[in-house]
């Protein structure tokens, strides 16, 4: 073969190499492409989990892309995998350096991140970049108003919510959570109607279905049966769902005999479930036998105001008024606790969100009724504010390595 021949076959092999390499590289960079779109149609949805998913993918290809690390973190972030998001806003600073335009939307991401876990160093700050309309505005709004719900206060809550669904009516988030906000306050009419509007918008949202239902007892027992029904569809073993179908069936006057049996599939998985225990005591008909339930749903729970007040009523049935007048007196005080709990975080918790006292007197009343993790939480929060308060400090000593009942419902909750 010629040299000119050779010559001409090299170069024909090298330009099919050359061609298979750009076609592979077109296509990897498609793929990219394709990941890094879909993840931003997902974070514009709130899909935030999924969303950072498809960051991921794209940043096989796009690693040396600082802005994509910068997204990926801040959807991590907003996906609440700290971790995560902070390898990602390390990679974006080593590759935009630290005086580039991402490195001071990396700040404000860290910034964002106590922030959004409720510890709110730089609450000032964030504010006053929120006066300014700030482009960054949306993402402080939202990342405060977690911040607050988690945090229990609710007055600043409520106005960041209103601020975000004050620019997109439709942020199934920003409904779902001031619903919340509205239920831990009292508004339940409220409630319900953005219960109802994020179940327009998002049907399979079961959390608020499950929230909505539980309101509808109270007054619309035939509503909260259906919507208890579809959730069972959906959730045939969730404790809550099975017991909520039973309540409603027991509001509606329907023979005991349709709902003892969502009632026994609890027991059987849980027999010292409190909430079940004092539903079942209801279709009881021996006072003696409907005393027993009651008297074994308050040992698991003391906090059930209900089986309580149940109680009270089965012991003045049998004629034993001294006893019914003991127990009247505890229901008294159960309820009491219920009240003063709504009253720090509906009310005193907004005026005086850095007073430590109402964290400790919350952390007490948790602790009172053997809510272990939850009393520890605000004993936290009550140091993390003044790490030298003396009572939080002997509490928490206390009960540091106490766990909580696994079969207590959550009525304070």
């Amino acid at each position: 073969m010629s040299i000119s021949r050779r010559t001409r076959t090299f170069a024909v092999a090298a330009a099919a190499l050359l061609l298979v390499l750009g076609g592979t590289a077109l296509g990897a960079n498609w793929w990219a492409q394709w990941h890094f779109d879909e993840a931003n149609r997902l974070v514009d949805q709130q899909q935030f989990p999924q969303a950072y998913r498809h960051f991921e993918k794209c940043l096989w290809i796009w690693r040396w892309s600082a802005e994509t690390q910068l997204l990926a973190g801040r959807t991590a972030r907003r996906a609440l995998q700290y971790p995560q998001a902070e390898a990602h806003f390390d990679r974006c600073l080593k590759l935009g350096g630290r005086d580039s335009a991402t490195a001071g939307a990396v700040a404000l991401e860290r910034l964002l991140i106590p922030v959004q876990q409720g510890e709110f160093v730089n609450e000032d700050l964030l504010w006053e970049k929120v006066r300014k309309e700030a482009p960054e505005t949306p993402l402080i709004v939202e990342a405060m108003a977690r911040g607050y719900v988690l945090t229990y206060r609710l007055g600043p809550a409520l106005r960041c919510l209103n601020m975000i669904l004050e620019r997109d009516p439709a942020s199934v988030e920003a409904l779902a959570h001031r619903g919340w906000v509205y239920e831990h306050t009292g508004a339940l009419t409220d409630a319900l109607k953005d219960y109802r509007r994020v179940l327009e918008l998002k049907p399979d949202r079961d959390e608020q279905r499950l929230a909505l239902a539980t309101i509808l007892l109270k007054d619309s027992a035939e509503e909260a049966r259906r919507e208890f029904e579809r959730l069972l569809e959906r959730q045939p073993d969730n404790p809550r769902v099975l017991l909520g179908v039973a309540q409603s069936y027991h509001a509606l006057g329907l023979p005991a005999e349709k709902e003892r049996p969502y009632i026994e599939t609890v027991l059987a998985k849980d027999p010292e479930n409190s909430k079940a225990l004092s539903i079942l005591a209801q279709s009881v008909d021996n006072p003696s036998e409907c005393e027993a339930l009651l008297r074994k749903a308050i040992a698991s729970d003391p906090a059930n105001l209900d089986a309580h007040w149940q109680l009270y009523l089965c012991l003045l049935q049998q004629q034993r008024e001294m006893e019914a007048a003991a127990q009247q007196e505890r229901h008294a005080k159960v309820e009491a606790d219920k009240v003063r709990m709504a009253q720090i975080v509906g009310q005193e918790l907004t005026k005086t969100p850095y007073d430590p006292n109402l964290y400790y007197e919350m952390a007490m009343i948790y602790l009172r009724y053997g809510k272990f993790d939850k009393g520890k939480e605000w004993l936290q929060r009550a140091l993390r504010i003044d790490p030298s308060h003396q009572r939080a400090r002997q509490a928490y000593a206390e009960y540091a390595n106490k766990a909580p009942t696994p079969h207590q419902t959550t009525a304070h909750d």
